[in-house]
């Protein structure tokens, strides 16, 4: 099992390049991109206990480091096509479902709760919807470092960045509050001036 943990499907995240249509300053692979979204859900997760509001944090992280891990397959298809056409999103999400059944299966104990909570990473409770979040936060935060590096290129995608933003408008995101507006008004212009901390 061991073997196949470090050189099986999980281990080609990190060859999966992201924006592949996209010119590009930083190749961010799938692991990278997981690792962010993870990371950014942990964080808003504890923030959210520490205000008395119940969300299962082990759940979260599940759910965020799995929620792309069929990628290491199918490779990252590009948003704009992904979503262009709902049969083509429900196909895909299809194939996906049958990647993922073989990816988990050599982890004989593990494997039937990774596969649940791949499955349902971006779901309709609090922690799917607050991994669904963090996963626009990892795209906002490489376009903020795209930007910071003088990617021009990157700007055109402003308005699809946006649109995806909007996502978040619904009452189910409510409690999500001010982070949803603030993570909207830097989608809305990622060319502004923006502090980024290099060491």
């Amino acid at each position: 099992m061991i073997e196949e943990l470090l050189t099986g499907d999980f281990d080609r995240l990190r060859n999966v390049v992201r924006w592949s249509i996209v010119p590009r300053n930083h190749n961010e692979n799938v692991a990278e991109h997981s690792y962010y979204t993870a990371l950014y859900a942990l964080v808003l997760a504890l923030e959210l206990r520490e205000s008395g509001f119940t969300v299962g944090v082990e759940s979260v992280l599940m759910k965020a480091l799995l929620h792309d891990v069929e990628e290491s397959i199918s490779g990252d298809f590009v948003r704009t096509y992904k979503h262009s056409h709902k049969g083509l999103h429900k196909a895909i999400e299809a194939v996906n479902v049958s990647l993922a059944t073989k990816m988990f299966q050599p982890y004989s104990h593990a494997g039937p709760e990774l596969f649940e909570n791949w499955r349902h990473a971006k779901d309709h409770t609090c922690e799917g919807l607050l991994v669904k979040f963090a996963d626009f936060l990892s795209v906002l935060s490489y376009v903020i470092r795209e930007v910071s590096l003088g990617n021009k290129a990157i700007y055109r995608w402003s308005a699809e960045i946006e649109r995806y933003s909007d996502t978040f408008l619904g009452k189910e995101y409510s409690f999500l509050g001010d982070w949803i507006h603030e993570a909207r008004v830097i989608a809305r212009n990622p060319q502004r001036e923006i502090k980024v901390m290099i060491p």
